[in-house]
């Protein structure tokens, strides 16, 4: 017995142990706290052998001075008192993510209803997500979080910074856009026949039910004489027509593609593309209709997407052949673009398309995706070329605080006050 309750007590005390040591750790190198920027000066003069603005030229050599989370100069001499030196080969800014799920806890999607325009995905985000550490090691800052598309109106989506001191600093937009499934995804499990308690016995149950329920909610919501009396539902609608917000819809297939078209010369509305897999089928259909794509299907591992789409390499380089205007988004966001470039598209628009154009196209052009006097201090350190497939992301800074950084060199500076 004796040798027993020792056993016992000799895990108490290491488990004992190793709270107070985590505990002492992330007190005194808040760095590591899970989720947490590590207190840098606010004040910090990064040094690079090429910044790329996107917003203007490359400077190169060039610097960036970064005060109090924001970019206060931008040019190839500058000079700051008492500011931290980084020194890198390449600067970028923070990548934005502009369609992606990640961080979202307890379901991405209101089951009970095919109808929920009025659902906010920004009440169900986990901020102390691993998804949003992983993002940032991948050099993204800013995400465009959806809601899931298993309703056809499926709620708003939310722009969220992926790390920050605070939950209210990190939300930039909780009601971004209304996100529609102009797809298949509603169907699914769907059954016209069943069990009547079961929430699969709904509609729709094709592809026609789909665009009947998008367009008979639009009617309601252009027919409706009193907002105030209408559901909510109606409201939110109705709030799409009135451009009070963007609309987002995920769209792969080319009937799909050809749908969205159709309903937004009816409803006299503007969408944006989410997917667009097989948007190379329909250019000249896409170009004429002026709508941006939102590209999520380049994939080097199959060659067959959602909805068994028929994926191609060099969809980004037609998009941008034809006038398009399109983002990379869905994560590995420098992979996309080093690959875009490799089968058609321009450095330049493939650069552009993982920060400067989703950022435009969310809204948000004033604050991110570029390298600018006045944005916000969210930028990525690379150890080469950002398009070669052998550069590395170093560190990333999100409004002004180096959230990561490996083999990074920092120094004190020596200029006089």
């Amino acid at each position: 017995m004796k040798t027993k309750r020792y056993f016992w007590e000799s895990r108490l005390h290491v488990l004992w142990i190793c709270t107070w040591a985590l505990w002492l750790t992330t007190s005194l190198s808040p760095e590591l706290a899970w989720g947490q920027p590590s207190p840098n000066s606010s004040i910090v003069l990064i040094k690079a052998q090429h910044v790329y603005t996107i917003t203007g030229e490359v400077l190169s050599p060039g610097m960036v001075l970064v005060r109090d989370g924001k970019i206060a100069a931008v040019g190839k001499d500058l000079d700051a008192a008492d500011a931290k030196i980084v020194e890198v080969h390449s600067v970028l800014p923070g990548l934005v993510d502009a369609a992606t799920d990640i961080g979202v806890s307890g379901g991405v999607a209101e089951l009970t209803s095919e109808v929920t325009p009025e659902l906010r995905i920004a009440s169900s985000i986990d901020y102390r997500s691993f998804d949003f550490a992983r993002a940032v090691d991948e050099g993204i800052t800013t995400t465009h979080i959806l809601p899931g598309t298993n309703n056809v109106f499926c709620g708003g989506s939310a722009i969220v910074k992926t790390a920050g001191q605070s939950e209210s600093k990190r939300l930039i937009n909780d009601f971004a856009g209304q996100v529609l499934a102009v797809c298949s995804d509603p169907v699914n499990g769907n059954s016209s026949r069943g069990r009547p308690d079961s929430i699969y016995n709904r509609q729709p149950t094709n592809r026609m039910g789909v665009i009947w329920i998008l367009r008979s909610q639009m009617q309601k919501a252009k027919n409706s004489t009193d907002l105030k009396a209408a559901t909510p539902q109606i409201q939110a609608i109705a709030e799409m027509f009135q451009n009070q917000r963007p609309i987002f819809s995920v769209s792969r297939t080319n009937h799909d593609l050809l749908s969205v078209i159709t309903l937004q010369n009816e409803f006299n509305f503007r969408s944006t593309i989410i997917g667009g897999d097989e948007s190379y089928w329909v250019l000249d259909d896409l170009a004429k209709s002026k709508m941006p794509i939102i590209y999520t299907a380049l994939t080097t591992g199959t060659v067959v997407g959602d909805e068994r789409t028929s994926l191609r390499w060099n969809v980004p380089g037609k998009l941008e052949t034809a006038g398009i205007e399109f983002a990379l988004a869905g994560g590995r966001l420098l992979e996309k673009a080093r690959f875009a470039v490799k089968f058609g598209a321009s450095p330049d628009r493939a650069l552009a398309a993982i920060t400067q154009t989703p950022a435009k196209l969310l809204g948000i052009a004033d604050r991110v995706g570029g390298v600018a006097v006045g944005m916000d201090a969210d930028l990525i350190g690379l150890s080469g070329d950002p398009l070669s497939f052998t550069s590395d992301c170093q560190w990333t800074m999100v409004d002004g605080q180096l959230v990561t950084g490996d083999d990074m060199t920092i120094t004190a500076s020596t200029s006089p006050k």
